[in-house]
């Protein structure tokens, strides 16, 4: 289905902002730290439960294994909606200056 493979490759593009904090969680276990594993899963709960973002790539990835078709087309294009969104918050004088930082050579290259 165009649908599946069209979600599928939406959600491909994610990147999920829980996996480092929870990379880092499991290593603070691991060297009993635990107040910093602590602060870790307290993130891990804010991105999941305030990241619009995040709830849209959970919402399309239960309609797919559902095998609801509709429902996963729709939370796609409300994804797209978000990042568009999203993407016109950055301030266009920001977005320049990332630009030029990365095609300027650094300042202690000659040229």
């Amino acid at each position: 289905r165009f649908v599946e493979a069209s979600v599928r490759a939406t959600l491909s593009s994610y990147e999920d902002p829980t996996i480092m904090y929870q990379l880092q969680k499991e290593l603070a276990i691991k060297e009993e730290r635990f107040e910093d594993a602590q602060t870790f899963q307290e993130h891990i709960v804010h991105e999941m439960t305030h990241n619009r973002l995040l709830a849209l790539v959970v919402a399309m990835e239960s309609a797919l294994a559902d095998k609801r078709w509709e429902e996963a087309e729709y939370f796609r294009d409300e994804y797209k909606k978000e990042l568009r969104q999203q993407e016109l918050l950055v301030p266009e004088g920001q977005q320049q200056q990332e630009q030029q930082q990365t095609t300027q050579a650094p300042a202690d290259r000659q040229v």
